[in-house]
């Protein structure tokens, strides 16, 4: 079957948005775009020690979510794992795919857009209900809590590209566990 291209659909919508947004609605010049965005120059080592804080409270927040839904019988995560292996079933290029450019789409949108537009609450739970889409609850408390670090991340750091690194090492890392 292959690489599915409508698949990227959803990154043209998460990128393109702010984009239009931003140029036509609050009449940003394209080379400001970045910027608004959240996009700033970082010193390599100031990027590696937010990266790693950032990767570090993802791992032990979910493993504290893990923990207390296996207490309370509720991890239904076996419904990620479905979704996993539907998505490598023809191949890994979709999940490489949705590591790299859905990690940078998500973190465009959700944190260097609609944060600064609705707040770091209503894109967290907008953010936490997308993951809906795996058929798991735990999934989505999951979501909305590690969404709420991302943009409390955000938020104290004023800089997007540790928390694209950072989402983007934990999802190899977590998705590394599921393979």
């Amino acid at each position: 079957m292959g690489f599915d291209v409508s698949i990227v659909i959803p990154d043209l919508l998460l990128i393109g948005i702010p984009i239009l947004v931003l140029l036509f609605w609050n009449k940003i010049q394209p080379k400001d775009i970045p910027g608004k965005l959240g996009f700033h120059s970082i010193h390599w080592k100031s990027l590696a020690k937010k990266t790693a804080a950032i990767v570090a409270s993802l791992f032990v927040i979910a493993l504290a979510i893990t923990l207390l839904a296996n207490f309370f019988v509720v991890n239904d995560l076996d419904a990620v794992q479905e979704k996993i292996d539907e998505i490598t079933a023809d191949g890994i290029s979709i999940l490489v795919y949705l590591l790299i450019f859905r990690v940078f789409a998500e973190e465009v949108f959700f944190r260097g857009f609609l944060q600064q537009k609705v707040g770091i609450f209503p894109s967290t739970v907008v953010f936490g209900l997308g993951h809906a889409l795996f058929g798991s609850v735990i999934e989505v408390v999951g979501a909305l809590v590690l969404g709420y670090m991302l943009a409390l991340f955000m938020e104290r750091n004023k800089n997007i590209i540790p928390n694209i690194l950072g989402h983007f090492l934990y999802n190899i890392i977590a998705i590394s566990v599921f393979l």
